[in-house]
């Protein structure tokens, strides 16, 4: 299937291109603006494709200090070969001015100046240090982790051969701690984070190696941001964009004027990163304690080139308004529990087997500016999705959900973000487990920045109705200095304990984060 999908691909961007480059296509919208770039970092991903070296308006967005130097959020790609230089400033006293939307596909891209300005040496680099200590706040069980300790590390350079060719290498290291304090377990890794090179022609972009691409407009929760996996350790308190892993793949972008088609082809499947059994965030919990042998297999595609994952998305903008429409075979990046089963002897022990299934993706999104205001949403259609049932087996059931969200930058650095989203498994079976025929939800932030943008207090929250399971994180970010960042908060989840929220409802806990960038 992946080799007819490639063919597929080849064949419309063959018959796609002269139609639209032959054509001569004029810019719609307002006045351009120039470019923002920001190079608070060196290894940014970000949402984004290719972006040209003017813009037009962008929905506002808050100015996010959490995001650390090595992690994927929204913002610009290098231009490619651009005739002038975009002025490049940084503003940390001021909200975001608006930006254009859809010029901003390809990934990670802060510290890579644009094509043609000027750089004092082709090689940089640049490193990040991130610490988080959490303590549990509710008292379930004798065998739960009352502390966690998560330390990482990354370091990572830049080579700019030419205003075409550039050459990144990152690693990262992370080491975990937890346990009651009287047996703690200990695990850790070291891999490659961003390690690729981009060719970068006028109309023409290929990236080449690991990195992270993301599709989808809605913020922290969009069902079109299926392409990278992500790291589940910490569980989901985390900000998804942190949690993204880079991954081998081959990045293509055709770009002119308001159009940009991108084809992806990633030849390796890697699913996320999660504890199957013996933490707090494992997938089963501390099932191990509580009944004795647990055993796990998890079948995983064979790492051979007919199971590699493709996608196709083409974009446009009229006038004010970006859309894009998008195609993914893929890999369900988290396991499903395909059977478990109970041996009910003595000695009692237990076995569970998981999968991941094949999934065809098909997606839409659009994106706009109403005065203030930035408009989004997101739908997709995902064939085949797997729910564990009341008798412990897998059903697979195709799903399709949306999410529509608004967010506002008001005066005095105040920042809103809310959204609504629905998703409907269709064909519902009722033996289904945890979730319900129609989910309803609702997400968002809202922040206020004190004393020159030095204090900043936030609440995120995420809300179930059908099922009222809800996540907060009231938290408080002290940046007094440019290279430190200290983060005070908690993450307090409850819900009845057959829901997905509510199965990690003892995981309450108060936490503090330090990061020191260089």
């Amino acid at each position: 299937m992946p080799f007819h999908c490639i063919w597929m691909l080849v064949v419309l961007m063959i018959l796609w291109y002269p139609l639209v480059w032959g054509a001569s296509t004029q810019m719609v919208g307002g006045a351009e603006k120039q470019q923002e770039q920001d190079l608070d970092s060196l290894f940014e991903q970000k949402k984004g494709e290719i972006a040209p070296a003017q813009q037009e308006e962008e929905p506002l967005r808050e100015r996010n200090e959490i995001e650390s130097d090595f992690e994927p959020k929204q913002g610009e790609a290098m231009p490619v070969q651009e005739k002038s230089s975009p002025a490049v400033e940084q503003e940390r006293d001021l909200a975001p001015a608006p930006k254009d939307i859809e010029q901003e596909r390809l990934t990670d891209t802060d510290f890579e100046k644009p094509f043609g300005e000027e750089e004092q040496s082709p090689f940089s680099y640049s490193g990040k240090i991130w610490n988080k200590l959490a303590h549990d706040l509710r008292k379930d069980n004798s065998f739960e982790d009352q502390y966690y300790n998560h330390l990482e590390v990354q370091f990572g350079t830049k080579y700019a051969l030419s205003q075409t060719i550039q050459f990144v290498l990152a690693l990262r290291a992370n080491y975990f701690a937890f346990g009651n304090g009287e047996d703690l377990h200990h695990d850790g890794d070291v891999r490659l984070y961003n390690a690729y090179v981009n060719l970068a022609f006028s109309d023409i972009n290929l990236r080449v190696g690991n990195q992270i691409v993301t599709w989808g407009k809605a913020d922290e929760v969009s069902p079109l941001d299926n392409i990278n996996p992500e790291d589940l350790r910490d569980g989901f308190t985390r900000r998804r964009g942190e949690r993204k892993l880079p991954i081998p793949m081959v990045n293509l972008e055709l770009s002119r004027d308001v159009y940009k088609l991108q084809a992806l082809y990633i030849p390796f499947f890697e699913c996320s990163k999660i504890d199957i059994s013996g933490s707090d965030w494992a997938l089963f919990d501390h099932i191990d304690q509580l009944v004795g042998r647990f055993d796990v297999t998890e079948d995983k595609p064979a790492k051979r080139l007919k199971n590699g994952e493709v996608g196709l998305r083409f974009a446009g903008k009229v006038r004010a308004l970006d859309y894009a429409f998008s195609y993914l075979y893929t890999w369900q990046d988290l396991p499903s529990p395909a059977a478990i089963t109970f041996q009910s002897t003595l000695p009692f022990t237990a076995q569970a087997r998981l999968a991941h299934p094949r999934q065809h993706i098909f997606g839409g999104e659009l994106e706009t500016v109403v005065e203030s205001f930035g408009l989004r949403g997101d739908v997709a259609y995902v064939d085949k999705r797997g729910f564990l049932a009341k008798n412990l087996q897998t059903v697979t059931k195709p799903v399709f959900e949306y999410v529509v969200g608004i967010d506002y930058n008001g005066p005095n650095n105040f920042y809103t973000n809310f959204q609504f989203s629905q998703s409907l498994i269709q064909d519902y079976d009722k033996s289904i487990l945890f979730f319900d025929e129609l989910t309803t939800g609702i997400n968002g932030q809202v922040s206020k920045e004190f004393f020159n943008n030095n204090l900043k207090l936030v609440l995120r929250y995420f809300y179930i109705i059908n099922n009222n399971s809800f996540y907060l994180n009231p938290y408080i970010v002290w940046q007094y200095w440019q290279n430190v960042y200290i983060e005070l908060g908690v993450d307090y989840i409850d819900g009845p304990r057959d829901t997905t929220l509510g199965f990690f409802r003892d995981n309450t806990q108060g936490y503090a984060i330090v990061r020191l960038s260089f």
